[in-house]
Parts: structure tokens; C-alpha cells; sequence
């Protein structure tokens, strides 16, 4: 059986060595479980920020406010957004209307406190 030699540095600044058999070791699964859990922290996170933008956005008839949506795409990288083509204008506005923005405002509104929160329910 191979062995991984180990350094390590205690509290009493003593170096030691550990072996640890490499059939208890398996980075991939370690590296899985750690993608897993990150992706539900930003799924956790990407939630408040797609929430908090239907809170802000304007309304007529909710067509805009329906069509916001979320997609995580890995442990790293989500999105928020819409399809709406008019949702450029509300976001920043025309030469004519200053606009009401909605998506910016929602993810500036995301705070520390919040990740968090989110890395605690998951764990």
C-alpha cells in the first residue's frame, strides 16, 4: 500500500509526520462534496438576489417581474436576468425616461451577512 507523507506544524511548534494510506484519501471525492456544497451555497445566494430583483422592478402587467430568472451554472458562475427585451430600458433607462434599474440594485443589496447565512444551511 502507498503512503502520503504528511508535514505538519502544531500549535507547539513541533514538525511532525503523518502517513496516511491513499486508499483513505481520495481528493476527487473531496473536490466533488466541496463542488456540491459551493453550488448549493450559490444557489442559496442566487435565490435572494432573483427575489430581491421582482421586489425592485417595475410593474404593469408582471410580464417583467415573471420572466426574471436564475440559473446556476457551476460551483463558480450563476446568473440572474430576463428575456424581455425592454428590460435594457427599465434597467438603464432611455434618452427620454431615466429608468428604474432593478437587476444592479438587487445584487448590490446582497451583503456579507448573507453569504453567510447561506454557507451556514448548507453546512
Amino acid at each position: 500500500m502507498d503512503f502520503y507523507n504528511l508535514l505538519y506544524y502544531s500549535k507547539s511548534k513541533s514538525i511532525g509526520v503523518i502517513n496516511m494510506a491513499i486508499s483513505q484519501w481520495n481528493p476527487e471525492r473531496v473536490i466533488s462534496a466541496t463542488e456540491r456544497r459551493l453550488r448549493k451555497v450559490l444557489t442559496l445566494i442566487v435565490i435572494k438576489v432573483q427575489t430581491d430583483a421582482k421586489l425592485l422592478c417595475l410593474v404593469d402587467k408582471g410580464d417583467l417581474r415573471k420572466s426574471i430568472v436564475k440559473e446556476v451554472l457551476s460551483s463558480k458562475h450563476a446568473r440572474v436576468g430576463t428575456n424581455m427585451e425592454y428590460a435594457l430600458h427599465v434597467e438603464y433607462g432611455t434618452k427620454f425616461w431615466k429608468g428604474k434599474a432593478f437587476l444592479r440594485p438587487a445584487l448590490d443589496k446582497l451583503t456579507q451577512r448573507d453569504i453567510n447565512r447561506a454557507i451556514r444551511l448548507v453546512s
